[in-house]
């Protein structure tokens, strides 16, 4: 299978059924779909108000529907696994949303029914994010 001219050279860091794939390098997140070559989103991976968050250090990134969708929303977990972050697909140019684990680690993430849920550390409680779309655009 051949990799999409906008994903190469990148790291795959999340997946969404149809073929979809996140991609980061050291300044751009892509979505791009290994099928068509469509692609959903292009926004910097370290916007000005998260500067603390690199590219290399997304651990990984999930979507709450298809990056198609408008109403996508993109969440991240950290390398450091000391915070999730929260960007809508649609309205990437406005950032990334932090939400810092207060010293508790993040296990991992996941959507079920659009809710947003963790595992965090050290006892893997299973905690359900609630999401300020205002804050996202």
């Amino acid at each position: 299978m051949h990799v999409p001219d906008k994903a190469e050279d990148k790291w795959f860091v999340g997946s969404h059924d149809g073929g979809w794939v996140a991609a980061i390098d050291d300044r751009t997140l892509v979505i791009v779909n290994f099928f068509s070559g469509a692609e959903a989103v292009r926004a910097p991976v370290c916007p000005r108000n998260l500067r603390s968050i690199k590219p290399t250090s997304l651990r990984k990134i999930i979507f709450s529907e298809s990056p198609a969708s408008s109403s996508c929303i993109l969440a991240a977990i950290a390398y450091t696994r000391s915070h999730v972050t929260l960007c809508k697909a649609d309205r990437h140019e406005s950032g990334w949303a932090a939400k810092k684990m207060q010293g508790r680690m993040v296990g991992d993430i996941a959507f079920c029914n659009r809710e947003l849920y963790g595992l965090i550390g050290p006892d893997e409680e299973l905690v359900k994010f609630e999401i300020d779309m205002e804050l996202l655009g």
